[in-house]
């Protein structure tokens, strides 16, 4: 009988690191191929996302009713119809309203922003400049604010950044989204 001949096992570990090898090449390899893909493509898509147009910052969502309940019949179903986001049918409500009393001064500002939203930029930002001409009253800031908003949608960058500014002053708020706006406007300048 010839000798056995001594066949070699290899042991379990052999498979086990042998597999976890091949996974880790494939890992780095992978890796390596996605870094140099983004070195190529990162600065074209970087530059690209970083776009900020005008039509981007003068975009807003009208801001929720927070004044006091509505002190007119009139004024109160204007606000029922802006709450329930009718911004359309609310306009020839609120008009209305702040025509029949001028002293609401919520109901000219809420006008404003309406007019805006609905595309009537030049009337809201007649209605915005109103609210702010009134005097010191809790709308001042919202309404220079949208009134920026309005201005940089009309193409007013200047006017804009002076209503900007002053929201900034007013240290509301609104202070905060003010400065960053402003500092987007210098840079679409630049």
């Amino acid at each position: 009988m010839p000798p056995a001949i001594a066949k070699t096992r290899r042991e379990p570990w052999f498979f086990i690191y042998s597999g976890t090898a091949v996974v880790m090449l494939c890992a780095v390899g992978v890796f390596l191929w996605s870094v140099f893909q983004s070195k190529r493509e990162g600065g074209a898509v970087t530059a690209r996302q970083a776009r900020v147009t005008d039509a981007d910052l003068a975009r807003f969502f009208p801001p929720a009713y927070t004044g006091p309940p509505p002190a007119t019949r009139d004024f109160a179903s204007a606000i029922e119809l802006y709450s329930q986001r009718d911004y359309a049918a609310a306009v020839p409500a609120l008009r209305s309203a702040s025509e029949a009393h001028p002293d609401l001064i919520g109901a000219r500002f809420y006008l404003g922003v309406c007019e805006l939203y609905t595309g009537t930029r030049d009337a809201g930002i007649a209605d915005l400049k109103k609210t702010v001409a009134a005097g010191d009253s809790s709308y001042t800031e919202q309404a220079r604010f949208y009134m920026a908003k309005g201005l940089i949608g009309a193409g007013d960058i200047t006017a804009a950044k002076d209503q900007l500014e002053q929201v900034i002053a007013l240290h509301g708020d609104l202070e905060q989204q003010a400065e960053m706006i402003l500092a987007k406007l210098k840079l679409i300048q630049t």
